[in-house]
């Protein structure tokens, strides 16, 4: 079920790339993100240390 989940959520991803892509006005600036790298890690990093702090706060700590 999991690699469904999966292959799914890879579509979605790539519909809503190309969509965005095609979109006068896009939801989401793609192409910002190519042009400027330091912008692109620094939205990396932010959304690494969340994904830290969620594991730590809610996953590990139900044990």
């Amino acid at each position: 079920m999991a690699s469904a989940d999966r292959g799914i959520g890879l579509i979605v991803l790539v519909m809503f790339i190309r969509h965005e892509l095609k979109a006068g006005t896009p939801f989401i600036p793609l192409r910002t993100f190519a042009s400027y790298p330091e912008m692109t890690w620094v939205n990396v990093q932010y959304m690494l240390v969340n994904i830290l702090f969620y594991a730590l706060f809610l996953e590990f700590l139900r044990f």
